[in-house]
């Protein structure tokens, strides 16, 4: 089974390198490895050239910018392998990553492996998380996953009859795609597997990320409450978790109405939540 590892990049230049190594050292040999440069004025490409040239299942794309969810899908458009996964330039993988995450695909009926994570404060040169795939909340029948970069392995053809990534989306573009992916397993009684081991490490540097973008998190969380408020209904926990971030972020924004307007949801929803009445008067007063 052949494995599309799709890396999409932008001025990653110092990083790009261990990423392609870290595909090149895979135990598991069936693979190509996509590169989409998301239009880089860096040496990106002079850096992975040899790569290029030595090694023919190594492809390098390069376009305009148009974010890391279009470049992703652009990279599928590309790809010839049965399985497809994505991979952030600045992580790591273990060597067997790929051999282990193939061996879940046991039965024709599993569409989707995953496996588990963990997180590494790079400047600090310390693990400060580690996380095996969890039972997927909006799920009915109990499958378990983990939607990150280089944690889910999907078939292609799967990818492409939910439509690929949202390109709208700022933030949460992985647990947006697992929405849709849940719902269409359900839909054509597919499966999902786990691999029970921490395969692969997100490294925390000390620059900017979309989780401390304000406007990225309130358009990403805005658009999942427009696109799945049905689902996320369906468990009040979740459904005001996503209000909350919503408030607090266009509250940081300046947008008070948009901020109360997600409290007054929350107060329709759940009237007797007492810090929904707090956070009203305080963004009503911001």
């Amino acid at each position: 089974m052949k494995v599309s590892v799709i890396i999409p990049t932008f001025n990653r230049s110092t990083l790009i390198e261990k990423a392609v190594k870290d595909v090149i050292k895979q135990s598991y040999k069936d693979w190509e490895l996509i590169i989409v440069d998301d239009g880089s004025t860096d040496d990106t490409e002079w850096v992975i050239r040899k790569y290029i040239d030595s090694d023919n299942r190594i492809t390098y794309l390069k376009k305009g910018k148009t974010g890391a969810a279009d470049s992703r899908n652009y990279g599928v458009k590309h790809a010839t392998g049965e399985v497809v996964t994505f991979y952030d330039s600045d992580d790591e993988l273990a060597d067997n990553w790929m051999e282990l995450m193939i061996s879940g695909f046991s039965n024709p009926n599993i569409c989707l492996v995953s496996c588990g994570v963990s997180t590494k404060d790079v400047i600090k040169d310390k693990e400060i998380n580690r996380e095996l795939p969890q039972k997927v909340w909006h799920c009915k029948r109990g499958t378990t996953a983990m939607f990150i970069a280089a944690a889910f392995f999907i078939k292609k053809i799967v990818f492409e009859q939910i439509g690929g990534y949202d390109i709208q989306l700022h933030s949460d573009q992985h647990t947006e795609l697992g929405f849709r992916i849940i719902k269409y397993m359900g839909e054509n009684n597919l499966q999902g597997n786990i691999i029970p081991h921490v395969l692969m490490q997100i490294n925390v540097h000390g620059g900017a990320r979309i989780r401390s973008n304000d406007k990225a998190v309130f358009l990403g969380t805005k658009r999942i409450l427009t696109k799945h408020e049905n689902i996320l209904r369906t468990k009040k926990k979740k459904y005001i978790e996503y209000l909350e971030i919503n408030a607090y972020r266009a509250s940081k924004l300046g947008l008070k109405s948009e901020a109360l307007s997600s409290i007054k949801k929350i107060i329709i929803y759940k009237p007797y939540y007492w810090k929904a009445w707090v956070k009203y008067i305080l963004y009503n007063f911001r």
